[in-house]
């Protein structure tokens, strides 16, 4: 972990914390933040960014898009469920879910609105 002063400007901190390497491409991941306010209160961001790698919570900014996403978990789940159940999933996927969503990153999904 390491907190570095962002280009010399006053209680502007870099954040830099290690993360495990990712399990698909073994690559090792330090994600930081730019944070505003005292060095404690950097210190405190530090440990909760920290904390939130280690219980998973952390998500880690990437270009992974929602096809992308549905073309690894679909094989696992369709092995899990009965075959008219993954044909039909299949079916919502490819007509509705992929056409709609497919070209959207994954990392920028914030909340589900509901349809009035």
């Amino acid at each position: 972990m390491t907190i570095m002063e962002h280009k010399g400007q006053k209680n502007v901190w870099r954040i830099q914390v290690t993360a495990p390497a990712d399990p698909v491409t073994g690559k090792r991941h330090r994600p930081s933040e730019i944070f505003r306010g005292s060095i404690k209160a950097a210190r405190k961001r530090e440990t909760a960014l920290k904390a939130s790698i280690d219980t998973g919570e952390y998500v880690a900014g990437n270009t992974l898009l929602i096809s992308d996403f549905i073309a690894q978990w679909f094989p696992g789940k369709q092995a899990s469920v009965a075959a008219t159940t993954a044909s039909g999933y299949r079916r919502l996927i490819d007509s509705h879910i992929l056409p709609e969503l497919g070209s959207i990153p994954i990392q920028s999904i914030t909340e589900v609105v509901p349809l009035v």
